[in-house]
């Protein structure tokens, strides 16, 4: 999913969640606005072209009959990939590097926050606490996988979290 060469998995991945939280108790379509995926830094969207959570977040806003809206979430600065970071170093990496294009949108609304991986939560949280500042009144994040404990104090978004029950039966 990392790769555009794994984009057909990405869009079934995005499908199949998009139908697990239309399943999904906890769940309320209804309650969400909009859909917006986790924002690239420019730069690297320009080198790699390919950003996996809007892809996700397309095929689950898609599924849900949600707006997607891809710009209102911005990357205000370069943060190196946070894969070979301590939890520490997560947090301090991407700490107040996500802005808000569109406060005006934003303003008063409930979002569906999706990203791929969540680890430390660092990015997630940091997203979502630029949506808020902006004035969402909510953001809830959705992800493919997530570590555990990647949510902790002070998270400014919750998680809506698979549990093995909820997963479809393996053949």
């Amino acid at each position: 999913m990392k790769h555009a060469s794994g984009e057909s998995v990405t869009i079934e991945v995005g499908q199949t969640m998009g139908k697990w939280l239309l399943r999904n108790e906890r769940f309320r379509r209804d309650d969400f606005d909009f859909v917006v995926p986790i924002a690239q830094h420019w730069f690297r969207r320009m080198m790699v072209r390919y950003n996996q959570a809007e892809v996700l977040a397309e095929n689950i806003a898609r599924v849900l009959a949600l707006p997607l809206s891809r710009n209102c979430l911005l990357r205000t600065r370069w943060t190196d990939k946070q894969g070979t970071k301590s939890i520490t170093e997560r947090l301090q990496s991407v700490n107040g590097s996500f802005g808000c294009r569109n406060k005006k949108k934003v303003s008063g609304s409930s979002i569906l926050l999706v990203d791929d991986i969540v680890t430390s939560g660092a990015t997630a949280n940091d997203a979502a606490r630029a949506l808020r500042n902006a004035g969402a009144l909510r953001v809830e994040v959705v992800a493919f996988a997530r570590g555990v404990g990647a949510f902790g104090k002070g998270t400014k978004a919750s998680f809506i979290t698979a549990e093995p029950e909820d997963l479809p039966a393996r053949d």
